[in-house]
């Protein structure tokens, strides 16, 4: 049973930060790329993408640290990584990791999710985070992850039929 909860926990967890490195490397390609064509439908259409995968980044990071019941992320995966050793400076290293990773987000909650993405409130002044504190940010989740398995996860984004395959981590140098 409880290899099964790990299995959930770390395959939810791998899978959302392999989602947060991609839509990550796709938003840094559409704003390196981002050039004004002189069609301001075109130029808006790319804003507003831009703005909705900053969205999807701020979301990956905060699913990663929910605590509700029921859910998997950090805090969840961590709980049943104490649970099982008795190691307790295997078990510090995982408490201090996961509140390392929640403290390095927790900008990217008040800024953004708080602010302006899960609620629409007064307090929000268009103050974004940028994509360097976004990266920082993920390298956090990445280091959690490997802490986490005891392992250096691999991040590969292919493409079977044309044979694409490009290496996450080692692209984004996380």
């Amino acid at each position: 049973m409880c290899e099964s909860v790990f299995d959930n926990q770390n395959d939810a967890c791998h899978d959302e930060v392999f989602s947060l490195l991609a839509i990550y490397y796709f938003y840094m390609k559409r704003i390196n790329q981002f050039r004004s064509s002189g069609i301001p439908e075109e130029d808006i259409e790319n804003v507003f993408i831009i703005e909705a995968l900053e969205r999807d980044i701020v979301m990956c990071l905060c699913r990663l640290d929910d605590g509700s019941s029921g859910v998997f992320s950090f805090r969840k995966y961590c709980k049943e990584l104490n649970k099982s050793t008795r190691d307790q400076k295997q078990r510090n290293e995982y408490s201090t990791t996961q509140k390392a990773y929640q403290n390095a987000i927790n900008s990217a909650k008040n800024k953004a999710r708080n602010k302006y993405i899960s609620h629409l409130t007064k307090a929000h002044k268009g103050d974004y985070i940028g994509p360097s504190e976004y990266l920082s940010m993920i390298k956090q989740a990445v280091d959690t992850m490997d802490v986490f398995t005891g392992k250096k996860e691999f991040y590969i984004l292919k493409d079977d039929d044309s044979g694409f395959e490009l290496d996450l981590r080692k692209t984004l140098s996380v």
